[in-house]
C-alpha cells in the first residue's frame, strides 16, 4: 500500500518547471466487472518507463470507473472482482518514484454498480421514466447527487487520502439529465422552495444548485487536507463556469477534435477560460475516433498540431489514452504521444506562466449559455471567432459578467443576443469612451421595441427579416471611396453635413441584410494597457453617429 510517507511526493514545480504540468495524459480504466485478468501483465517500471520516455509529466489514474469498479482495497464499493492486488497504489508509487504527478479519477454521474444496489439514488426524469438506458438496453445510468450517493463519495475521497498522496481529484460526469431530475429529494426540495417542479427551468436551476453543493462539498474536503491538490468536475462547461469557477483548482477543457468536439470547440472555448485565472488544460485524444476507439491511433503529426493549438491559447495539454484492462501500455502508443509531448517539452520554458493578451472581446449574450455544443453547434459564436483565428486577431470570449469591457479595443457581439438595459448603458459608455462595437445579424436586436438597443449609435434601422432567399450584397464603392475623404459626404449621411473619415485601419463591415450591421467610433479612446494603439491619421475626427453600411442589400427579386 502506498502512504504519505513512503510515496517520496515531489515538488512539482521543480519538478516539471512550472507549477502545472504541461505534458499530460488522462489514462482512462473502465472495465465492466464480466472482464477476467484486469491487471494481469502490470509491470510498474514498464508503466513509469513508458510514461517517462513519452515525457509525461502528470497522468490521471482510476480509483473507480463508469461501472462502479474499483482499483484498490476499497471499504466503499466493490474492488473489481478480477484483479487481486492495488493496482492504484501500485501506479501512484511507481509515478511518483519516476517524478510524475498523480490525480486520482472518481466517476460521479455514472456508476453501474451503485445504481444496482441504491435505485432511489437515479435520476428520475418529469414524465416519471428513470434517466438513462432502459433495463434491457446497454449504457450507464445516471446518479443524482441530492441522495446519500453523495455521502458515499465524500467518504470515499476520505479514504483516498487516507491511503495515498493523491495530487487532485478528477470528478466525472457532474450533470444531470437534460430533463432535470424529479427524484424523491429534488422533488421535496423544489415544493419546500415554492418552485413549480413541472417547470424545466426551474428544474435545471435546482439541479445546478445541488451539483454545485456537492462540488463545493467535495473541494472543502480536499482543500482542508491538500490546499495545493488540483480539482476538476467534468461535463459542466458552459458560459455559466462563473457561477462555479470557485470550486476548481484549474480548468480542463475536453475537446478530442476527431472524437466529436471538432477543430473548433477549443480554440473558441479556450478564449472564455483563460479568463478566469485558473490554469488551463487541454484535453485531446490519441485516438483516431472517440474515446476507447482501441483501433484507431491519431497521426503524430495530427497530435502535434492540436498540441501546439492548445498550447497557442495558453493551455497546457493533455493526451487521452486507455490502458488496456490487463493494465500495460502500449509502447506504439506511447511513442505517438511522445512525439507530440516532446515538442511541448521542447517550448515549453516560453509558455510556462505565459498570459494571453487579447485586444478583442467577443461578447457572449445568447441567454444563460446552459451548455457549450460541440460538433460546431456553437453557432454565430464559433462563427465568429474561427474568422477571428482567420484573420490572426487576439481575443477572448467574453460575457455580461465582464468587469471591464474597457479592457479590450474593440467588442464583438455576432448575430445574436439581446442585452439587459444595464449591458446597454455599459456598451453606451464604452463607446463613448472611445471604443469600437461591431455588430452583425440581430446583434442587440429588442424584439419588444423592434430595434436595435443601440440604433442611434449603429446609424440604422430595424426593419425586419428579408423578404427573400437567398440575398446577396453589392458593394457601394462610390460610399467607400467617400468614406476615405472628409471632405465628401458619407452614404447614408446628408450631403449638407460633412463627415470625417474613419482612423486609418478601421474596419467598416456590413452583414447580410437581415439587420445590417455597423461599427460605431467616438472620441479618440484613452490608451489600453494591453498594447499600444495605432494613432489616427491627421485630421481625423469622429462620433458616436458616424456609422454607416458599406454595401446594399439586394433581394432575387430586387433589379440589378
Amino acid at each position: 500500500m502506498t502512504t504519505h510517507e513512503d510515496s517520496g511526493h515531489p515538488d512539482w514545480g521543480r519538478a516539471t518547471g512550472a507549477a502545472f504540468p504541461l505534458r499530460q495524459v488522462h489514462l482512462d480504466f473502465h472495465n465492466s466487472p464480466a472482464i477476467p485478468d484486469i491487471g494481469a501483465d502490470w509491470d510498474p517500471e514498464h508503466f513509469a518507463h513508458t510514461l517517462r520516455a513519452a515525457h509525461v509529466a502528470s497522468v490521471t489514474v482510476f480509483a473507480k470507473c463508469h461501472h462502479g469498479m474499483n482499483y484498490y482495497p476499497t471499504r466503499i464499493g466493490p474492488v473489481h472482482p478480477a484483479l487481486g492486488f492495488d493496482l492504484l497504489g501500485e501506479q501512484i508509487r511507481a509515478c511518483h518514484g519516476a517524478g510524475i504527478r498523480c490525480p486520482v479519477y472518481l466517476s460521479v454521474g455514472f456508476d453501474v454498480d451503485a445504481a444496482a444496489r441504491h435505485p432511489e439514488w437515479r435520476q428520475l426524469r418529469a414524465d416519471g421514466r428513470l434517466a438513462g438506458p432502459g433495463p434491457l438496453e446497454p449504457g450507464f445510468p445516471p446518479l443524482c447527487v441530492n441522495t446519500a450517493y453523495a455521502d458515499e463519495l465524500a467518504a470515499q475521497t476520505e479514504e483516498l487520502m487516507d491511503r495515498y498522496a493523491c495530487d487532485g481529484f478528477f470528478y466525472d460526469i457532474v450533470m444531470y439529465d437534460p430533463e432535470g431530475c424529479v427524484c424523491a429529494t429534488c422533488l421535496a426540495d423544489l415544493r419546500r422552495a415554492g418552485d413549480d417542479p413541472a417547470d424545466p427551468a426551474r428544474r435545471d436551476a435546482h439541479n445546478n444548485l445541488v451539483a454545485r453543493r456537492f462540488m463545493r462539498r467535495m473541494s472543502a474536503a480536499v482543500r482542508a487536507r491538500l490546499p495545493r491538490a488540483g480539482l476538476f468536475y467534468n461535463s459542466r462547461w458552459s458560459l455559466r463556469f462563473a457561477d462555479e469557477a470557485d470550486a476548481y483548482a484549474q480548468i480542463e477543457l475536453e475537446a478530442l477534435a476527431t472524437g466529436g468536439w471538432g477543430y473548433g470547440f477549443y480554440p473558441l472555448w479556450s478564449r472564455y477560460a483563460r479568463t478566469f485565472g485558473l490554469p488551463l488544460l487541454g484535453m485531446t485524444g490519441r485516438f483516431q475516433g472517440h474515446w476507447a476507439d482501441w483501433g484507431g491511433l491519431k497521426h503524430p503529426d495530427a497530435l502535434r498540431f492540436e498540441s501546439a493549438t492548445i498550447l497557442a491559447a495558453g493551455g497546457a495539454v493533455s493526451i487521452g489514452d486507455q490502458m488496456h484492462p490487463r493494465g500495460r501500455l502500449n509502447p506504439a502508443v506511447y511513442e505517438v504521444i511522445g512525439a507530440a509531448l516532446g515538442d511541448v517539452e521542447a517550448v515549453e520554458a516560453y509558455c510556462a506562466g505565459a498570459e494571453a493578451v487579447a485586444r478583442i472581446g467577443l461578447l457572449a449574450l445568447e441567454g444563460d449559455g446552459t451548455h457549450a455544443e460541440a460538433r460546431g453547434a456553437s453557432g454565430a459564436l464559433e462563427g465568429a471567432a474561427k474568422l477571428l483565428l482567420e484573420l490572426h486577431h487576439q481575443f477572448d470570449v467574453i460575457t455580461a459578467r465582464c468587469p471591464d469591457f474597457g479592457t479590450y479595443e474593440a467588442l464583438i457581439v455576432p448575430d445574436q443576443g439581446t442585452p439587459s438595459s444595464a449591458v446597454v448603458e455599459r456598451l453606451r459608455a464604452y463607446v463613448a469612451d472611445g471604443g469600437r462595437l461591431l455588430l452583425s445579424h440581430e446583434a442587440l436586436l429588442d424584439r419588444d421595441a423592434g430595434d436595435f438597443a443601440l440604433a442611434d449609435l449603429m446609424g440604422v434601422r430595424y426593419d425586419g427579416p428579408a423578404t427573400s432567399m437567398p440575398d446577396y450584397l453589392r458593394p457601394d464603392f462610390r460610399c467607400l471611396s467617400a468614406a476615405r475623404q472628409s471632405d465628401l459626404p458619407r452614404a447614408g449621411r446628408s450631403p449638407t453635413r460633412p463627415a470625417a473619415a474613419p482612423p486609418r485601419g478601421e474596419d467598416r463591415r456590413a452583414g447580410h441584410g437581415r439587420g445590417v450591421p455597423a461599427a460605431a467610433r467616438a472620441r479618440p479612446r484613452r490608451p489600453r494597457r494591453q498594447l499600444p494603439r495605432r494613432a489616427p491619421r491627421p485630421g481625423a475626427r469622429g462620433s458616436p453617429g458616424d456609422a454607416a453600411p458599406v454595401a446594399r442589400c439586394h433581394h432575387t427579386t430586387a433589379p440589378i
